[in-house]
């Protein structure tokens, strides 16, 4: 516990800078805000529908939002309560959690909850001993953007105040009729006098964060303000319509001028891997690898045959890359889904160079060719997926064999299509592999 940790007993000795709220049952409350990250359940919570209540409650606050570092999206809970007790209780938060989260078949649904337990830790894999590769890679971030024409444009607007016809919109209500003598229940939707209001400033600002978070840190608050952003509009309304638009071209201003600069902060410029921290006791090993062996829960199946594939290679170095936390990861300057980080799947090193390497579906290719093949030199980013896509990216025309996909100087990239995976890390690595 940190030296300037106090004990409080009830809620009502809770004082307003309080923050990263550590509570039990007399003080489960505090779960609800937003700064608290560790939750501890003794024997007195043995119901996982008490604890799951509790957890819900922090799902479901308003504002809530996710930061770059995973360690910051992570809140821990500290069950203590005899081994039957504990089974039941994570038996049942993972059935409960599994309504927060996402699939491929539900990707606008709500973050995706991850139910992570273990009784105890098991051990790290280090990274071995004399691989004789020098493993790492130059750390990079989002750079500076054109935006001097689209700053000179919201000031522009926020001099020149809307009108009141332009700021209001009919809001919509529901009345729902339910019967309980088993007649089919109704429901009437009426409009009313206007919907709920928003300052144009923040709406503004906010329209400009939900697509791009680095685009809105590089625009000073000041330019949010202004006559026409003091303003409050309703939504569905001409004003919010036209700062969506406005909105919509900033960012794309940003997207097409932002480049990635490498860090120049002292002892952050490189990434190094670190050991492999494994949640279940079983393991695939590999030969030629970074660590010696990785969880079975860290592959699916075909990223566990590519990784069988580039192990037998024997060539250079590779390494599972872990999403988020010590991964290697790096800032997108156009939003994938919801993800403004790519952290690529497998790191091989060979003769000097390291590509990036990322196996994909082929249903999410494009979005992926549009947002992670970014050109640098170190490392070198490839898209592979199986079967062989047409040229527009839109259909597979064929299930056999792999498709590469690499960025190109001076021209857009295009499909490379191979008969089998040795094929595909051949042509990755080229000369390197022939120079070895």
């Amino acid at each position: 516990m940190p030296e300037d940790a106090t004990r409080v007993t009830s809620l009502a000795e809770l004082q307003p800078h309080h923050t990263h709220i550590i509570c039990n049952r007399a003080l489960q409350e505090g779960w609800d805000d937003p700064e608290a990250y560790i939750e501890y359940f003794d024997d007195e919570s043995n119901s996982y529908v008490r604890i799951a209540q509790v957890i819900g409650r922090a799902l479901r606050q308003p504002g809530a939002q996710h930061y770059e570092d995973d360690r910051l999206n992570t809140s821990t809970l500290f069950v203590r309560v005899a081994s039957k007790t504990f089974d039941a209780i994570v038996a049942g938060l993972k059935a409960e959690l599994s309504l927060y989260a996402t699939d491929d078949a539900n990707p606008s649904g709500s973050s995706a909850i991850r139910v992570v337990t273990r009784k105890d830790p098991l051990p790290a894999i280090p990274v071995k001993l004399g691989i004789g590769v020098d493993v790492f890679l130059p750390q990079y971030q989002l750079g500076e953007a054109e935006l001097d024409e689209e700053i000179k444009l919201i000031e522009a607007l926020s001099r020149q105040p809307f009108a009141n016809d332009d700021l209001i919109s009919s809001g919509q209500k529901s009345i729902q009729k339910i019967s309980l003598r088993g007649e089919a229940d109704s429901t009437r939707y009426e409009l009313i006098a206007a919907s709920m209001r928003r300052k144009n400033g923040e709406y503004l600002r906010r329209r400009i964060q939900i697509r791009s978070r680095h685009c809105a840190h590089l625009l000073e608050p000041e330019l949010f303000t202004g006559t026409a952003f003091d303003q409050w509009s309703c939504g569905g309304s001409a004003a919010q319509a036209l700062l969506s638009e406005r909105a919509a071209h900033v960012v794309e201003a940003f997207e097409s001028t932002v480049e990635l600069v490498a860090v120049e902060i002292h002892g952050e410029e490189t990434w190094r891997p670190t050991a492999h921290v494994p949640t279940v006791n079983r393991f695939h090993e590999f030969e030629h690898s970074v660590h010696e062996k990785y969880a079975q829960n860290a592959f699916l199946p075909e990223e566990l045959a590519f990784a069988r594939a580039l192990d037998s290679m024997g060539q250079g170095v590779w390494m599972r890359n872990p999403v988020r936390g010590d991964g290697y990861g790096m800032q997108l300057p156009i939003k994938v889904g919801s993800s403004s980080t790519f952290y690529p799947d497998f790191l091989w090193w060979v003769n000097g160079e390291c590509f990036a390497i990322d196996p994909t579906g082929a249903h999410i290719l494009e979005d992926k060719v549009r947002g992670k093949l970014l050109s640098i030199d170190l490392p070198k980013i490839v898209l592979i997926t199986k079967g062989k896509v047409s040229s527009d990216w839109s259909t597979t025309t064929d299930t056999d064999g792999y498709t590469l996909v690499r960025p190109r100087k001076n021209r857009n990239p295009a499909p490379e299509y191979v008969a089998s995976l040795p094929e595909a890390l051949k042509r990755i690595a080229g000369k390197a592999i022939t120079a070895s």
